[in-house]
């Protein structure tokens, strides 16, 4: 047997030992890909942007809203933790890029929101359970210390940037519930700075926004409902 021919064998062993650990390689390669619903937070009064991700196929077209909760969409993760977010379908560098928790990536929401003359994102992990319908999920993007009350019932706290689900107790005579936002004093006691009514309709889960008027700072609050799937 020739020289050339022991040679060429040799090669073609190795590339057949090799080719597992290839298609592993080629696997890993792959990023991947996680599902997320998004909203748009901006007091101003301008149109909401239109942005693009890449989608693993390509790059998809995101229109947001700041009146609904859009998607689902699909992302590609960069470094398994990031989705960029682009102004174009050409642009090379993103315009914000939004870093995905570890655990949740089965129920995200993107917040993006206005930051100077562009834009800014964060990730949110749904509630696994209780964030049913008439339940209301709260985030406060106050510098203060805000809470809801419903009813005569204690106030619930939520410190500045948190959010956490919002116990709802629905009255058995009536579908809607008298509501108060305070705002911490600085001796501690809670001083309401609105007042108004919250419909319960289970068919719905819902989206509050407590936020400083860009006008006057004074708290103000957006709800924005999901309706649920029959």
């Amino acid at each position: 047997m020739n020289s050339h021919l022991r040679i060429q064998r040799r090669v073609w062993r190795l590339l057949a030992r090799s080719m597992p650990w290839l298609a592993m390689a080629c696997l890993r390669a792959e990023p991947s890909v996680v599902s997320f619903r998004s909203v748009c937070f901006d007091p101003t009064a301008s149109a909401p942007p239109v942005f693009h991700v890449d989608s693993g196929t390509g790059r998809e077209r995101i229109p947001t809203s700041k009146n609904d909760i859009g998607g689902p969409h699909k992302a590609s993760l960069r470094d398994e933790a990031f989705v960029d977010f682009f102004k174009t379908d050409s642009d090379e560098t993103p315009a914000f890029s939004i870093k995905v928790p570890a655990e949740g990536r089965e129920r995200l929401l993107f917040m993006i929101v206005s930051a100077g003359k562009g834009y800014q994102g964060s990730a949110v992990s749904l509630p696994a359970t209780g964030f049913d319908g008439g339940a209301t999920l709260v985030f406060n993007l106050c510098p203060v210390e805000a809470a809801v009350r419903q009813g005569n019932a204690k106030p619930e706290s939520f410190s500045p940037g948190s959010h956490r689900l919002l116990p709802i107790s629905v009255p058995q005579q009536d579908d809607m519930i008298a509501t108060q936002i305070l705002t911490r004093k600085t001796g501690g006691s809670w001083e309401a700075v609105q007042s108004t009514r919250w419909a319960v309709d289970r068919r719905f889960r819902s989206y509050l926004f407590l936020y400083p008027s860009p006008k006057n700072g004074r708290v103000t609050l957006l709800g924005i409902p999901e309706r649920l799937v029959d």
